[in-house]
């Protein structure tokens, strides 16, 4: 719909490996400023890191779409 309307809808994707993911969350742990931010449910999630990228890829695959270029 924005598209089509004449907006231009970009799509970014950050990715941070599994061994950046690990060192982000040992990093913050690490600091009593930031401790608190990590929890067991990012650690839990760092064990499913590589089925979560597959979905993730999947779903940006499934949701790109070509928009009409009049400009």
């Amino acid at each position: 719909m924005l598209v089509n309307e004449g907006a231009l809808v970009l799509k970014f994707w950050f990715h941070l490996t599994k061994e950046g993911q690990r060192a982000r969350l040992k990093a913050l742990e690490s600091d009593p400023r930031t401790a608190w931010r990590v929890t067991q449910w990012n650690w839990d999630r760092l064990k499913t890191y590589d089925k979560l990228q597959n979905a993730a890829g999947h779903l940006l695959r499934l949701t790109n779409t070509p928009g009409r270029r009049g400009w």
